[in-house]
């Protein structure tokens, strides 16, 4: 299968071309930057998805699916509403409008879960779409394009909606240290604190990126999954304070010394838990979810002292 994974080299789908490549796919990738690591196995194609112009002049060829992972949720950057419009929304537009006129027969769109705009109770894919920020909200409209372009040209299409995604960037240059456990890793290897910014009683649902790889990779060859949307999830949730618990257990196995644990005191807020149920997933594919949390901190910690190493 001649597979094209935009954002191939980011967070997500730095994971996603490692797996499809080690499955032997004949995987390409697109790409906006100009410093990420060339990788020998993948065809590397440079545009910009917010440049629909520059994405037709680039993929001039017939791929057999496009998982699209190309997004911006960097929210603290400055303009950062504007470019996630381009990107998330527009963008997702625009590789459609590119990829459709060469023909192709499966588009995978990874959503989020953020399109609800929910915090607590329980979530299925009827539930409704209330995003509370620019990253879901621009996905949200990411789907509307993907259903728009079923209507007027058939396009084959699966869109996955992922929780909290969780496992050790490939690069240490990732600009994804600011999620939740890569930030108390690295917290806890650079300050020698593990650091939660809030009370630690809110909950998550945390799902492994190397699980997602292997749903996306299921779901590739699913005839139930096309026209389909699904939540992409392991159905249970987890405070984050229980987070930081493990972050502490592998960090003084590690290095033989206790550490603590830092909370926001003037944060009284209470929780109730989210479920994000995966019901209609698990009647598509049947899957084994791997909780894998305390093997990606040791490897989040491997990665900081490689950093460290390389200094």
């Amino acid at each position: 299968m001649k597979l094209l994974i935009t954002g191939g080299f980011g967070y997500l789908g730095s994971w996603l071309t490692d797996y499809f490549c080690d499955k032997r796919y004949d995987v390409s990738v697109l790409s906006h930057s100009s410093s990420v690591s060339y990788d020998p196995r993948v065809q590397l194609f440079r545009a910009n998805l917010e440049d629909a112009g520059e994405l037709e002049s680039v993929l001039k060829q017939k791929f057999d699916c496009c998982i699209h992972a190309g997004s911006i949720n960097d929210s603290f950057v400055s303009d950062y509403a504007r470019k996630a419009l381009l990107v998330n929304a527009l963008g997702t537009r625009n590789i459609i409008g590119a990829l459709i006129k060469n023909g192709i027969q499966r588009f995978v769109y990874l959503s989020t879960f953020h399109v609800y705009g929910a915090s607590e109770g329980v979530v299925s894919e009827s539930s409704p779409l209330l995003p509370v920020n620019d990253y879901g909200i621009t996905h949200l409209f990411g789907e509307y394009y993907v259903k728009q372009f079923h209507k007027t040209h058939g396009l084959p299409f699966t869109i996955i909606r992922p929780t909290n995604g969780y496992g050790a960037p490939k690069q240490i240059g990732s600009t994804k240290w600011y999620l939740l456990l890569n930030d108390l890793v690295r917290s806890a290897f650079e300050k020698g604190v593990i650091a939660l910014s809030s009370n630690g009683r809110a909950y998550r649902d945390f799902i492994w990126l190397g699980d997602i790889c292997r749903i996306v990779d299921a779901l590739l060859v699913s005839y139930r999954a096309e026209g389909a949307t699904y939540n992409v999830s392991t159905g249970c949730s987890h405070r984050l304070i229980d987070i930081a618990e493990i972050v502490k257990e592998v960090y003084s196995d590690r290095y033989k010394k206790e550490i603590n644990i830092s909370t926001n005191s003037m944060d009284q807020r209470d929780y109730s838990p989210i479920t994000v149920s995966n019901d209609l997933l698990m009647e598509t594919v049947k899957f084994q979810f791997q909780d894998r949390l305390k093997d990606e901190v040791c490897k989040i910690f491997d990665l900081l002292e490689k950093g460290v190493d390389r200094k």
